[in-house]
């Protein structure tokens, strides 16, 4: 089994402070990186499990919560609107693409 760091991360996005669950595999090299959206309403102990899985197979892996800031306050224009607008920075980018 691959030694996982795990740790809560703030990210920049749309004038808020988002919130995610950061999964490292052990060492220092470059890895190929993954995101993980939440599958219903605010960030789970599912997603938070996925990223660590992903970790232990050597991806850093993300998991972030679309539906509310880093306070835990509601996005204003409802969980439709926040899916739409809260992906971290470089996720909106490959969206784009």
């Amino acid at each position: 089994m691959t030694t996982v760091t795990t740790r809560s991360v703030e990210y920049p996005a749309d004038s808020l402070t988002m919130i995610g669950h950061l999964s490292l595999p052990a060492g220092a090299e470059r890895r190929p990186a993954v995101l993980i959206g939440p599958e219903g309403m605010g960030l789970s102990d599912v997603e938070r499990r996925r990223a660590e899985a992903l970790a232990e197979l050597g991806y850093v892996a993300l998991a972030f919560d679309s539906t509310a800031d880093a306070r835990g306050a509601l996005h204003p224009g409802g969980p439709r609107r926040a899916s739409r607008r809260r992906l971290p920075p470089t996720a909106r980018t490959a969206s784009r693409g």
